[in-house]
């Protein structure tokens, strides 16, 4: 009778423990899962912040080549500019040069001329009398010769 009555009690124990095996063992199923999913994620977040670590580093490198390529680009601009500025300064000082030097000439021309003119006015003057004097002497020397023709034409008439 007492088996009876500890069978009774043991039975809803029994199945209360295998309820709870059923259970344990659930959970610990779901654990393991849980654990496996963990280790996937952390692999993954792993390999993922390992990746974008390697194209950070990438981004990195690309921009700073980018970056020293425009630096090169841009002090080779400022290079060609500085030769550009020199090279436009020196032409502005030699046509400043020039314009004076043009400048200075026709001053000097320009002062020249008066005297030139009269030079010339003198000049003139003193054609007009070797050509008058020319003239004069020629005529003197054709009344010469023609005396001397008409001198030469009685002496001939006379022999």
């Amino acid at each position: 009778q007492q088996l009876k009555e500890t069978q009774r009690i043991i039975a809803p124990l029994k199945q209360q423990n295998e309820l709870l095996k059923e259970r344990y063992s659930t959970l610990k199923q779901a654990h393991q899962a849980r654990i496996k999913n963990g280790f996937a994620q952390d692999t993954f977040s792993s390999k993922y912040n390992s990746a974008m670590m390697k194209v950070k580093e990438i981004a990195r490198d690309l921009s700073k080549q980018e970056v020293q390529s425009l630096r090169n680009r841009i002090s080779s601009l400022e290079r060609k500019a500085k030769s550009d500025a020199e090279y436009i300064l020196d032409l502005k000082q030699r046509l400043i040069a020039a314009a004076k030097a043009a400048e200075f000439r026709y001053g000097e021309a320009e002062s020249k001329i008066p005297r030139l003119e009269n030079e010339l006015l003198e000049t003139r003057q003193k054609m007009s009398r070797m050509v008058k004097n020319y003239e004069s002497k020629l005529i003197r020397q054709s009344k010469r010769l023609d005396q001397l023709q008409a001198e030469e034409m009685r002496t001939l008439n006379v022999s």
